[in-house]
């Protein structure tokens, strides 16, 4: 059988939760290696069922896209040291996002004016209204 390279992408918010990915990705027969970068998963291995394993990680983690699938015709080790040192370079080369910190200040506005008005009273009080 031929040694597959896998490539998946997945929500992994914390180390935790990678490494419970890279523990099912490992369980399965012919894992040869996995690796984790950012929210990518590498597996390598010989006659690795890549729809079996997505699935396997859905049923954790709802949503996991399969990046690549291919075949490696040459020996996995240079492929691995070679692989891994681009990933290495691509990460160095990448601006980590930090969250950016905006303030915005609302112009004083002032309270609303009331409203005022006459109130009239009648001049006297009496009940009789002809005078």
């Amino acid at each position: 059988m031929a040694t597959r390279k896998v490539v998946l992408r997945l929500p992994v918010e914390d180390a935790k939760k990678r490494s419970k990915a890279l523990k099912i990705a490992v369980g399965f027969p012919g894992v040869v290696s996995a690796t984790s970068w950012g929210d990518k998963i590498m597996i390598v291995g010989e006659g690795l069922d890549s729809v079996a394993l997505v699935m396997a990680l859905r049923k954790k983690f709802g949503f996991v896209e399969l990046v690549s699938v291919a075949n490696l015709n040459e020996d996995f080790e240079s492929f691995a040291d070679t692989e891994m040192n681009e990933f290495t370079q691509k990460m160095r080369h990448t601006v980590p996002s930090y969250p950016t910190i905006t303030t915005t200040t609302h112009p004083y506005i002032n309270p609303p004016q009331p409203y005022i008005y006459e109130v009239h009273h009648p001049t006297s009080y009496d009940s009789c209204n002809i005078m």
